[in-house]
Parts: structure tokens; sequence; C-alpha cells
């Protein structure tokens, strides 16, 4: 439960697991908290890669995703590995074979040392990786360069850039983004702004969302936050006549809102699912292109967004049909095959 869940050790330890562990089963003695970590946890961890181990062997041919990361409970750089295959059945399958510390320089060098012992700790030769799929960071492209491995930059960090040089290439729109985030911001640092907007919203018979700030390096989280301001525009106005303490979106603001909607909400209908796979790549940034291209009467405020992004998709995957893995994945698709190759 512990390792399923994510609780903390010390769950053991709490006095209301204690007096559960009572209810359920007076006679049963519940173990400390160092017994779990020293004796249960390594168990369990044991068995589960030699479940894995079993499981690696019979495949042939490998994907996988990698980066780095960090944590809130830790200072430390975690390098991670997962591994993507085919079971016998033609099921997906995955299992993440690596979350490691990586201490000092986080060169191409180092990180090259890195996955070549990760591979060989699990007896998957070098020869069997078909793709890893990396952000687009320098000492990356360097490490998969150095090992020689079959690689391919993450699409949705591309893309976050994509959207990023359309949204920072309009004032209007720069502006209507950091307006939504002073509204947003002022009801996160304050629980008695929040308690009166949502009692309007009870009010007014409106869904009782909380307000999200996006965070600037995940276009979606733009999206997510624009939309629920949309969906909460009378219940911003009628807080700001009562209560003055913001100032809500002008009318051309939500305008402009719902154009960027509009154009980031195709982006994650098309792209943002568990099922996304490379094969989704060529046919996405040819319908993407398609849209950016296509003059919209509706179009009055995001004309440069929807040109500077086209311009700044277009640079990025110039050549994409000549990327071997991309293409071979969009041709073997039988929802695709060759419909989106020039």
């Amino acid at each position: 439960m512990i390792a399923l869940d994510n609780h903390l050790f010390s769950l053991v330890e709490d006095v209301g697991f204690l007096h559960l562990m009572q209810q359920l089963e007076p006679r049963y003695s519940v173990p400390s908290r160092k017994y779990v970590t020293e004796v249960v946890i390594p168990r369990i961890a044991v068995g589960l890669t030699n479940e894995v181990q079993k499981l690696l062997k019979k495949v042939v041919w490998f994907s996988f995703t990698t980066d780095i990361w960090s944590t809130d409970v830790s200072s430390d750089s975690l390098l991670s590995l997962t591994a993507h295959w085919f079971s016998d059945l033609f099921e997906r399958r995955s299992a993440i074979l690596h979350a490691e510390p990586i201490l000092g320089s986080h060169t191409g060098e180092v990180l090259c040392e890195h996955y070549k012992r990760m591979l060989a700790k699990w007896k998957i030769k070098e020869s069997q990786v078909h793709l890893m799929v990396r952000d687009n960071a320098a000492n990356m492209i360097k490490a998969m360069k150095d090992g020689s491995f079959p690689d391919l930059g993450c699409f949705a960090h591309t893309l976050q850039l994509i959207v990023h040089d359309g949204v920072l290439s309009q004032k209007i729109v720069i502006d209507t983004v950091a307006s939504a985030r002073c509204i947003v911001s002022h009801f996160k640092r304050s629980p008695l702004a929040y308690g009166q907007l949502k009692e309007i919203q009870q009010n007014l018979q409106l869904p009782v969302h909380c307000l999200k700030r996006d965070e600037p390096t995940r276009w979606n989280s733009t999206l997510y936050m624009l939309q629920v301001l949309i969906e909460q525009k009378m219940a911003l106005a009628a807080y700001a006549s009562e209560y003055c303490d913001i100032v809500p979106l002008t009318s051309v603001q939500l305008d402009i809102a719902t154009k960027v909607v509009k154009v980031l909400g195709m982006v994650a209908r098309s792209f943002c699912t568990d099922a996304a796979s490379v094969s989704l790549i060529i046919p996405f940034i040819r319908a993407f292109q398609l849209s950016l291209e296509q003059a919209d009467d509706d179009d009055r405020g995001v004309k440069t967004m929807k040109k500077d992004m086209l311009a700044s998709l277009n640079r990025r995957y110039k050549d994409v049909e000549s990327h071997k893995e991309l293409a071979i994945a969009t041709l073997l698709d039988p929802q695709f095959k060759d419909k989106f190759f020039y």
C-alpha cells in the first residue's frame, strides 16, 4: 500500500492507521518504520525487479523515454529511464527502469555513461534500442550522439517553443495573459477573496471551479487558466463590482482569450492523450499547418499569433518527413498510412 499509493513510511506509526489496524485485527502487530524501510520495501523491490527482468528477456526491441527532473522533497536531480515495448499479444507495455540521482556536472559524456550503465544493468543490448525520446537540451543531444542511440526530441517540448513563439508575438495577447495571471494570483493569495468568489459562483449557479494560474513553461496550463476565466467571467465581474480589488478582463481581452483558447484547444485535443505515439507527429504537423494557414474572419487579434506559430512550426519541422522513425511509424499506422506525405 505504501509503495503503490506513495505514502510516507511513517504511516505505520500514525495514530489513525494504528487504530484502524487495531479495529481490523487486534492480534496483528504493525511493523515499525525501520522494518518497512529496511526489510519490506527492499524485498518488494527485489521481487518486482525479477518479474520485470523476466518480461524484458522476451523483448527484441525497446523504445525509451528519458528526462532529468527534480522533486519537492529532494535537492537531487534525478535521471529517469522508462522502457516501452509490445507484448506477444501486441499490447503496449512500459516500465520505469531507473530514477536515480545524478551528481556533478550533467555533461553529455556523463549522461552517456549513465545510459550505458543503466542498459547494462537490465541486460539490454545497445543494439536493441529502437529509439530514445529525450528533451531538447544540448547535453541530452550530445549524450545520444556519443552513445550512437537513435533519438528523437520530445514533441511536447518543441510544441511549447512553437506556442511560446506565437503567444509572445503580439502585445495584446501578452497583456491578456498577464492580466489573467494577476486575477488568479489575487485569489491564490487571499482565502477570504476565494470564499467570496465561491459564494458568488453558487449564487449565479456556475460551476464552483478554482482559478488556475498557468506555468509559463507549459502551454497547456495557459489554456486551462484562460478556459476557467472565460467560464467564470460573470462571477468575476460580479466580484469586481462588489469588492473592487481586481480588474476583470475587458471585453476585448475576453475576446482575445477566447480566440487563444480556440487555437490552443486544437493542439490539446489532437495530441495530449495517454495513447499518443510518434505516428501522430507528422499527421499532427500537417493538420496544424493547415489550421494555421487558413484565414478566418474571426481571427482579429490573433492573426500575428497564428502567423508566427506557423513560421516557428515550419522552421522546426521543415524536414520532418526525412526522419526515418517518424516516417515509418506513420506509414505503419493503419489510420494514417501515406495520407500526410507530400
